[in-house]
């Protein structure tokens, strides 16, 4: 199974970042749900930094301008 194009929800993403802010190991939850361990870590900083919003921005490049030529 391909685990590269998975989505996860804001509360899924919560919930991770609340356990490993109440102590629980990133190794461990990195075993447990398969997810990188560094997708991990950003999500428990963004959680620290702005709640709940720093789960919902969209992920990759921002929309750009087109250039035509």
């Amino acid at each position: 199974m391909s685990e590269k194009n998975r989505v996860f929800t804001s509360e899924f993403k919560q919930g991770v970042a609340r356990r490993i802010l109440n102590g629980e190991s990133v190794s461990a939850l990195h075993q447990e749900i398969q997810i990188k361990r560094s997708v991990l870590y950003r999500w428990r900083d963004a959680y620290r930094k702005d709640g709940a919003a720093g789960l919902q921005r969209p992920v990759g490049r921002p929309a750009g301008n087109t250039i035509e030529t």
